[in-house]
């Protein structure tokens, strides 16, 4: 009889306990659905202080050679298109030799012999450069003694514009080569002595219009600072051949040194 009621006991505490299990297996279950599944991945660890300090670190480091980078890029843009605007001038300074050539007048009385003078002049000239070869035109005004004989001189100015062709002979670009041509107009032409009243002078027979060739070999002694031979030839009779009654035409020849200051 004892063993038929515990049997009976033992049977009851078996049920009771599957019903609070089922109950807590409920709870369970409502918790899940409204906290979210505990299975599901947990978001990544705090990193440590020092990990992301350093990342910080690399971050503005990169940022900062961006920077740099941009700053640079646009510095040379402006380099580039201050290159492709501007254009290099400069002042050239001469003395000169002129001379007539052929150095003498024949006239049927007698041989004159044509001395050489000296005179100067001052340049305002532009440098575009093209890779191998430098294009460089002048304003340029020149004053000299053209004519000087023992019974006659004659002084002149002149306004001249040669246009030159300058080639680089050597690597290192210090020697270079230059050709070209220029024009020019002749003024304030005074002879003496002075001719007589009444009688035709020798602003009479010079014509006021000259051209003629240039050749040039320079020396650049660093970026801003040239000298210069120069030799200019005119191809226009100077006139004296009609103002003396001579048999030969003889024209003006100019030997020039000069120094160059280049504005960059």
């Amino acid at each position: 009889m004892k063993k038929n009621c515990d049997e009976i006991d033992r049977s009851k505490r078996q049920e009771e306990f599957n019903k609070c299990l089922e109950n807590l297996k409920v709870q369970v279950a409502k918790t899940d659905k409204i906290c979210g599944n505990d299975n599901q991945p947990k978001p990544p660890a705090a990193k440590e202080p020092i990990e992301m300090k350093k990342e910080k670190d690399q971050s503005e480091i990169k940022k900062e050679k961006d920077r740099s980078e941009i700053k640079k890029e646009k510095d040379q843009a402006s380099d580039a298109e201050e290159d492709s605007i501007q254009i290099p001038y400069g002042i050239r300074v001469n003395f000169s030799i002129p001379k007539l050539y052929p150095g003498t007048l024949k006239t049927n009385e007698r041989d004159i012999p044509l001395k050489s003078g000296i005179g100067g002049g001052f340049s305002f000239f532009v440098f575009a450069s093209f890779g191998f070869f430098d294009f460089v035109p002048e304003i340029s005004i020149q004053h000299r003694e053209a004519v000087k004989t023992n019974n006659l001189n004659i002084t002149e100015t002149a306004v001249e514009m040669p246009l030159m062709f300058r080639f680089l002979y050597s690597e290192d670009n210090l020697i270079y080569f230059g050709v070209g041509a220029f024009i020019g107009a002749v003024f304030n032409l005074i002879e003496a002595p002075t001719v007589a009243d009444g009688r035709k002078g020798m602003k009479d027979f010079r014509s006021a219009k000259d051209y003629g060739a240039v050749l040039e070999l320079g020396f650049r002694i660093n970026n801003n600072l040239s000298a210069d031979i120069r030799g200019t030839a005119s191809l226009n009779p100077f006139g004296i051949e009609k103002y003396l009654n001579a048999n030969n035409a003889p024209s003006l020849m100019q030997a020039q040194i000069g120094v160059s200051y280049l504005f960059r």
